[in-house]
This record gives C-alpha cells, sequence and structure tokens, in this order.
C-alpha cells in the first residue's frame, strides 16, 4: 500500500488539477479529479466518507479501502449511466476506485522490505 505521504501529495495534485480544468472549463473532468481528491482524503482520514458524507477520520487500512472499492462498484450499478444532462455519472465513480487501487498498489521501496 502507499504511504500517507504519497497518498497526500497525490490528492494534492488532483486538487491543483481539478482547478486548472475549471479554469478551462472542463467541468466534468474538474469534478473527477475533485472525486479522487474527496476519495484520497477519506483514505488519509482527512475527509468524508465518499458515499456517506460522514465524517470519518483515521488512516485507512487494506481491508477497509477494498471494503470502499466494493461499495462504489455496487453503487456504480444503482446509477444510470448518464444523467438527464448527458454527463457521465460513472466517470467519477470509476475514477475513485482506480484512485483507491492506485493507493493499495505496492511501491518500489515497498517491495524492498
Amino acid at each position: 500500500m502507499k504511504s500517507k505521504y504519497e497518498i497526500s501529495n497525490m490528492a494534492e495534485a488532483l486538487s491543483r488539477q481539478s482547478e486548472e480544468c475549471e479554469e478551462m472549463e472542463d467541468h466534468v473532468e474538474a469534478a473527477t479529479k475533485r472525486a479522487q481528491d474527496e476519495v484520497l482524503s477519506w483514505v488519509t482520514g482527512l475527509g468524508c466518507n465518499p458515499l456517506t458524507g460522514d465524517d470519518d477520520p483515521g488512516l485507512k487500512d487494506e481491508g477497509v479501502i477494498r471494503a470502499m472499492i466494493a461499495e462504489l462498484k455496487a453503487h456504480r450499478e444503482d446509477v444510470p449511466e448518464r444523467s438527464a444532462f448527458g454527463d457521465p455519472n460513472w466517470k467519477q465513480t470509476d475514477a475513485q476506485v482506480e484512485i483507491l487501487e492506485w493507493a493499495l498498489a505496492d511501491t518500489p521501496a515497498a517491495n524492498h522490505h
């Protein structure tokens, strides 16, 4: 699993990317980056649960992150692929799952212990 430091750095980068997308008026991509930032903040204990919005302090371990991935995938099945306005509803959920799987991946340094 990635370190809290690596996860925090990625969250900060995603936040900056979200702001850049907003400036370019790419609102869907900005929302996607924001969703990834929010889920990584949840992993580090600094953000709310991405599904309920409830406070959920404390660094999350691998089991909790895997459970959230399963919940996000289940939630995705309950939501139409596109909104009434044509926006891709699944894009943010898929991006959150992808970034959580990234967070679980071993780093090269971790493999040398």
